[in-house]
């Protein structure tokens, strides 16, 4: 019989100078286990250091870059202090608020924190009255979902697992009658849940079959089949079966239409400032303008010579360039990817890395001063009633419109802070991460965008960096292998 995790919430009054503190027990049979927990901004706060060491295996706090990493039920996860951002299995995944940072533990909203647990790690996590708490029941079944997509040429059928399958574990075949069947080897599911009939598209029912511990899914089609394979994902843990039926002349007229559409074949880099506006300016008079221009002229140039990417740019010389003409290039030029260069300042002159943002509502002090600071360009153009009547509420029509771009430029800013940290960081400096904020530079741009702080232009040593040619080279080129590692992975899932 399956032991069962019983979370139980006691509140308890503590000294400290945060004020209230809970805890959290954790009974699995007769062993008790307690998770710290603090009273933050007028709610409970978890303390994901102790959970993750309670629940959790291989527990790792990177003190440097102020990333905890452990296995949680069969997962990786990283969380990183002060961002929006966590990952499980490598794959980035969005919060909907900044976790908090206190003597080198990482904090995060109860509630919130017990919906994550749900959605990605306990999905039968139920509350107990009689117990006062949450019970943690981890499904005993290797598949936990299946999904099925529908596109004019097929349909795709992802299978999510909680074990790492191979090939080998894996038969897909056709039988009479419209047949598809699929066995998958050391399986289990709920066949009850997953046996299910469709009103359209391919599949017309699904039907699973356990014997012993291998489970097999039938597929009853509509269509013929022109044909069908499948492949294995590690991130995250699913199998994938494709399944392609005939495609008309006009339809396969619209698929090259919308892969080329997406396509990543025309690039705008924006260098940051320009002419009247010198952005942040260093103790020793170095402008934020002249360095950002130089990293975007090296890194066009590297588009231009090892790719067939169209660059456009909206400033090649130190000139001013009001924001909303900055996005409008962008648009009229038909960009796939629209990329802002900045240095960044901070009134704590220790303050140093690498920070790259994405577009948002996002309220925390640091991204308020960071916006801030970028921000001001506005005060250098003649007619500023267009940011005027930037309300709040056309704020958020701003964002709600990037939402659609916002996977793509959240894995774009991954891709280029690690990157970062391959090609241009030492023991000196370090990624402060993918954060959020809402910059004027990125409203408007219809496409995935992201505002890149390539160092403190504040701190001495990042100074020092960025004023050497070879370490500008070295953030140019880093950018550029983010941008094609991009474009590879999303015009690979552009082409299935």
């Amino acid at each position: 019989m399956k032991k069962s995790l019983i979370l139980l919430s006691v509140f308890l009054l503590s000294s400290l100078i945060y004020g209230q503190t809970a805890a959290f027990l954790l009974k699995d049979g007769a062993r008790v286990e307690s998770v710290n927990m603090k009273m933050l901004y007028g709610e409970e706060w978890i303390s994901l250091n102790h959970f993750l060491k309670v629940f959790g295996s291989s527990l790792h706090l990177d003190k440097k870059q102020m990333i905890l990493s452990a296995n949680l039920n069969g997962k990786s996860v990283s969380f990183y202090a002060g961002s929006m951002f966590f990952s499980i299995d490598n794959q980035l995944m969005h919060l909907s608020t900044t976790t908090e940072l206190f003597n080198d533990e990482l904090y995060y909203p109860l509630s919130e924190y017990l919906l994550l647990l749900r959605l990605y790690f306990f999905s039968e996590m139920i509350y107990s009255p009689a117990e006062k708490g949450h019970i943690l029941k981890p499904s005993g079944f290797t598949v936990q979902d299946i999904t099925f997509r529908e596109f004019k040429n097929g349909t795709i059928i992802r299978i999510q697992t909680t074990e790492k399958y191979r090939k080998e574990h894996c038969k897909l075949w056709e039988g009479p009658n419209n047949w598809l069947y699929f066995t998958l080897y050391e399986a289990t599911a709920d066949t009850a849940a997953f046996a299910k009939t469709f009103s359209e598209g391919t599949v017309r029912e699904m039907v699973p079959i356990q014997t012993g511990e291998s489970l097999q899914l039938s597929f009853r089609l509509r269509k013929k089949l022109s044909s069908y394979d499948f492949y294995i994902e590690e991130n995250p843990r699913s199998i994938v079966i494709t399944l392609r039926t005939p495609v008309t002349g006009d339809t396969q007229t619209q698929l090259l239409e919308k892969r080329s559409k997406w396509l990543i074949d025309t690039i705008v880099l924006d260098a940051g400032h320009g002419g009247k506006d010198p952005g942040a300016v260093a103790y020793d008079g170095t402008q934020e303008k002249m360095i950002t221009l130089d990293v975007v002229k090296r890194l066009g140039k590297l588009l231009e010579r090892n790719s067939e990417i169209k660059v456009v740019y909206t400033r090649t010389t130190d000139v001013f360039v009001p924001i909303k003409e900055r996005t409008k290039i962008a648009n009229q030029a038909g960009g796939k990817l629209f990329i802002s260069v900045h240095c960044n300042s901070s009134r704590n002159r220790q303050a140093y890395g690498s920070e790259t943002y994405l577009l948002s509502t996002e309220k925390n002090d640091r991204a308020v001063e960071v916006t801030e600071l970028e921000n001001k360009v506005i005060k250098f153009e003649e007619n500023q009633e267009f940011y005027e009547k930037l309300t709040s509420e056309q704020h958020i029509l701003a964002v709600m419109t990037q939402n659609q771009y916002q996977k793509e430029s959240a894995r774009l800013a991954d891709f280029i802070e690690k990157k970062y940290i391959k090609k241009a960081h030492s023991k000196r400096t370090y990624s402060r991460g993918v954060k959020q904020a809402g910059f004027y530079v990125l409203f408007g741009a219809s496409m995935p965008n992201v505002l890149t702080e390539i160092g403190f232009i504040s701190n001495r040593e990042d100074l020092r960096r960025l004023k050497t040619k070879e370490y500008r080279q070295k953030i140019a080129e880093a950018m550029y292998e983010a941008i094609m590692e991009f474009k590879e992975k999303n015009e690979q899932e552009i082409r299935q």
